[in-house]
């Protein structure tokens, strides 16, 4: 009970203006970062235009992992929900999960296609997780 408590206050987001924030354990099976990726769950985007997502680490301007959703409506109103976007980590996020030992603070940023930051009142995850590779 105590450990799923600590994992629920590690995956507790703090809300800013124009990114999210996540501090999210390093299972061990991340410490072989070959395949090791950056699991967002419950996303949800803008539905009428294409959003790329950054993952950065302790404020830092290198991007960790990143990825380009584009929009799924002519409209731009309305909501696209995905349960599960998984990231490949960068070089940079292989070196920042080799350097940690326990846990790892990350922003989240998304940005529209002419790379200015969106609100947050337009963008949602819910949890974040690192995953190792499959045993």
């Amino acid at each position: 009970m105590l450990r799923s408590l600590f994992v629920a206050l590690l995956a507790t987001a703090v809300l800013g203006a124009t990114e999210r924030r996540f501090t999210v354990g390093i299972p061990a099976s991340a410490r072989s970062p070959a395949h090791t990726q950056i699991v967002l769950e419950e996303v949800q985007l803008p539905a009428g235009e294409p959003v790329r997502l950054i993952v950065v680490a302790d404020s830092d301007s290198v991007a960790l992992a990143e990825a380009a959703i584009p929009g799924i409506s002519s409209a731009r109103s309305g909501t696209q929900r995905l349960p599960r976007l998984r990231l490949p980590l960068s070089r940079a996020g292989k070196a920042q999960i080799e350097s940690r030992r326990d846990s790892l603070t990350i922003w989240i940023r998304a940005l529209d296609a002419h790379r200015k930051p969106l609100a947050t009142s337009r963008w949602a995850v819910k949890r974040v997780r690192i995953e190792g590779p499959p045993r």
